[in-house]
């Protein structure tokens, strides 16, 4: 029988994944998700089930529970996936009734799988896909295209789908994270950190067969890394945004959060980095994620929070930009990357 298929395109917009609530019930059914995924932790399935069932699951949801609680958005949702939300609206808005937006998590609801059945049902055949992670890295980009490809996998008839596997240097982009900075007196900053979810070295290694990462100042640039390399995106990012702001190399710099464990993550970190500018009397600091497009935990909690009491603690000041979430010139970014494929 033959199918009458929609004229729409479909645009998934895929973000990590939230808990349902703050409760400890629901943070322990999203991380058990999230970090029994082998491009997470690249682990053995029974060395990984383990230590997540067993270990993490157990200490680690009661803190992240109450971390939760503490940045719960007023909607009674988590702030990701109110943002997320707003972000699907505010772009189905100016795409047009040419376009079906719709947002995912690889984690939790709405899934993967829920919502590229929606577009099933609405006989839709053109899908472009878009990982809302600025940086391509496997445990992000590469799982949630892994998840998208094995659920259209199960159809009789696969859609055809455009992949937009980052956008780390996009000029809109950029313009975005400047534009997000220019609300603040940036130049009366005596340092401006960015700083982006860490990975470890490890997963860096198995990602890119021409990754040096033992060498001086690896990923850093092309030359000495592969163009795909999640490492040499954030550094580069921060170079684009640097130059949009016409910043010199003394006021600004590169960092990665979130390290987990004793083994080695992409450098320097967060922490250790973020005392050692006050202690080089660089006290007043401007922190932004631009690894973040909506904000989340990581940047609620770790960043307004954590890094801002390490801050104090340290006799500093800390100021953190906030994600661009709906904001009309990021709507805009995701605009021009949909239009441009």
């Amino acid at each position: 029988m033959e199918r009458n298929f929609s004229t729409k395109t479909g645009i998934l917009l895929v973000n990590l994944g939230t808990p349902k609530s703050y409760s400890t019930k629901d943070v322990r059914a999203y991380l058990g998700e999230f970090l029994m995924d082998k491009r997470v932790i690249s682990l053995p399935y029974i060395s990984r089930f383990l230590l997540v069932n067993l270990i993490i699951k157990t200490t680690r949801a009661p803190k992240s529970a109450k971390a939760y609680e503490e940045i719960w958005h007023e909607s009674g949702t988590s702030p990701l996936l109110y943002y997320s939300k707003e972000q699907e609206k505010k772009l189905q808005e100016k795409l047009g009734e040419d376009y079906l937006v719709k947002i995912a998590m690889r984690y939790q609801e709405p899934s993967i799988s829920d919502t590229l059945e929606i577009f099933h049902k609405e006989k839709i055949n053109d899908i472009i896909a878009l990982p809302l992670y600025p940086q391509y890295a496997s445990a992000t980009t590469g799982s949630s295209l892994e998840k998208i490809f094995k659920v259209l996998s199960e159809y009789k008839d696969i859609p055809n789908i455009k992949v937009i596997g980052s956008f780390y240097d996009n000029p809109i982009f950029i313009d975005t994270w400047a534009n997000l900075i220019r609300k603040y007196d940036f130049n009366s900053y005596d340092h401006i950190l960015m700083s982006y979810h860490g990975l470890p070295v490890d997963q860096l290694c198995e990602a890119n067969s021409k990754n040096i990462i033992n060498q001086p100042k690896c990923c850093q640039s092309k030359k000495t890394g592969n163009p795909n390399c999640y490492s040499y995106q954030c550094f580069a990012t921060t170079e684009h945004i640097a130059k949009k702001l016409e910043l010199k190399n003394s006021q600004y710099s590169t960092s990665f959060q979130s390290r987990l464990g004793k083994a080695r993550w992409t450098q320097p970190y967060t922490a250790q980095h973020l005392e050692n500018l006050i202690k080089e009397n660089k006290k007043k600091i401007l922190m932004l994620s631009p690894a973040f497009t909506t904000d989340c935990l990581e940047t609620l909690y770790e960043l307004e929070i954590e890094y801002k009491e390490v801050a104090e603690n340290l006799g500093g000041e800390l100021d953190v930009v906030e994600c661009p979430n709906s904001h009309p010139i990021f709507i805009n970014t995701l605009y021009s990357l949909i239009k441009q494929i």
